[in-house]
């Protein structure tokens, strides 16, 4: 696994707790905190698979964490969604990645590399005002009760040249002396071999891998045996959608059916395989 970071000790230092991926409504703070996330990304071959819960922290309502961006990327994203403000100061994160996604870009460039890095300076610099307004120390208090994490997101996807590009990008504070938002960025399975990330809730996510507990060898069991006769892309997606579902069942405070799904192929574009009303289709 390569990284290119911009921050490269941020990740390291913001490993996410159980509960990260679950954000409170911080009292007298406007930011819409909403996302109890877990997003699991697949990627083998020519396809990748991404999904995502739909909890909406204090509230009934569910909500779309998953966003395609043009024909060949999709955009996921879990933490801080942004500021319920006025029209001068509101924002969220699904249109920040659009705007970046839609920026003029030089043609050589990695394009998918580009937007991840561009939008989290983005997310920085929204959050680093926010940590100067007049609600700052409450969004401080909170991000340091979460270890400095603010949010992360998946970009993945198909550039021009059809090359796959697997990017997440974590925003938080690196260190309680100095808070300050950061960046950094990583890129998964750079050389193009089968790839996994989870963001948000990844305790679930983490014993299934290490299939160190027996019902995560019965988890594994279960999912060799559903998958058996699938085709690649049929697997990666329902591989994904298991991470999510077992986070559902089992860490229901953190994340919540409905779950959404995209299909990615290179070539072929972006492929709803399950989609709720509040998920866009571009």
């Amino acid at each position: 696994m390569n990284e290119v970071a911009l921050s490269r000790p941020l990740r390291n230092r913001l490993r996410l707790p159980l509960w990260a991926g679950v954000l409170l409504i911080l009292l007298g703070w406007q930011a819409q905190i909403v996302h109890g996330t877990v997003a699991s990304l697949q990627a083998q071959g020519d396809y990748i698979a991404v999904a995502a819960d739909s909890l909406t922290v204090g509230s009934s309502r569910t909500t779309c964490k998953i966003a395609v961006l043009g024909d060949q990327i999709v955009f996921a994203a879990s933490g801080i969604a942004g500021n319920k403000g006025d029209k001068d100061t509101s924002w969220n994160v699904f249109d920040l990645a659009r705007q970046e996604y839609s920026a003029p870009r030089i043609s050589d460039e990695r394009v998918i590399r580009k937007v991840a890095e561009d939008y989290g300076r983005r997310i920085a610099d929204k959050l680093n005002q926010e940590l100067k307004s007049d609600h700052g120390h409450d969004l401080l208090t909170y991000l340091l009760s979460g270890n400095g994490i603010a949010g992360q997101a998946i970009f993945a996807g198909f550039d021009q040249k059809h090359q796959r590009d697997l990017v997440e990008v974590d925003v938080g504070i690196r260190s309680r002396e100095k808070p300050v938002i950061e960046t950094s960025i990583r890129i998964l399975a750079e050389d193009g071999t089968p790839a996994n990330d989870v963001i948000g809730a990844f305790r679930i996510s983490e014993e299934y891998k290490l299939q160190q507990s027996e019902r995560s060898r019965v988890w594994r069991h279960r999912l060799k045996v559903r998958s058996r006769k699938l085709q690649l892309k049929d697997r990666l997606a329902l591989e994904a959608e298991t991470i999510v579902a077992l986070t559902t069942r089992y860490n229901p405070e953190y994340a919540q059916p409905p779950i959404d799904i995209v299909l990615i192929s290179r070539g072929g574009g972006a492929t709803w395989i399950h989609r709720k009303n509040e998920c866009r289709l571009h």
